[in-house]
């Protein structure tokens, strides 16, 4: 290489990072109006998606979908009028009231409930509720919740 050639190679250089950085934005999700709005939102959407993420163990997926139910929850809380400042979390009312304002049945609010359990006692083993039950659920949670606060 000569060294007339050292400005077009790092010309070469900085073109293709600027389209890598281009690129990575516009696949990376954005967050939503509701989500810009409600930063809780947002994070129940990062939890959701490591939720799903079979790289992480079932522990820490487990704990994830339970927080993206969780911070759901306290959006819907607050909507109502509630305050969660003084709750010490996470705490049942938070998702039994949250849960109800989306009209959850009772198998997802014992499976809330069962998830909430497994969280406050900081249990090392997992929880009685499979993963799949757990993400699919925060799932619902997350679109239902989008839908009551869009």
């Amino acid at each position: 290489m000569q060294f007339s050639e050292a400005p077009l190679l790092l010309g070469l250089l900085a073109a293709a990072a600027a389209i890598g950085f281009l690129l990575g934005w516009l696949i990376r999700e954005r967050p939503t109006k509701v989500e810009r709005r409600r930063p809780r939102l947002a994070a129940s959407t990062a939890y959701l998606r490591d939720a799903y993420n079979r790289r992480l163990s079932a522990h820490s997926r487990s704990k994830c979908a339970f927080d993206a139910i969780y911070f759901c929850c306290v959006e819907l809380v607050e909507t109502q009028g509630r305050s969660v400042q003084a709750m010490c979390h996470p705490t049942r009312d938070v998702t039994q009231i949250g849960l109800s304002a989306i009209n959850a049945t009772e198998e997802q609010l014992r499976t809330a409930d069962l998830l909430a359990q497994w969280v406050v006692i900081a249990s090392p083993q997992l929880p009685s509720v499979s993963i799949d039950t757990a993400c699919k659920l925060a799932s619902w949670v997350r679109e239902q919740t989008m839908t009551a606060l869009s």
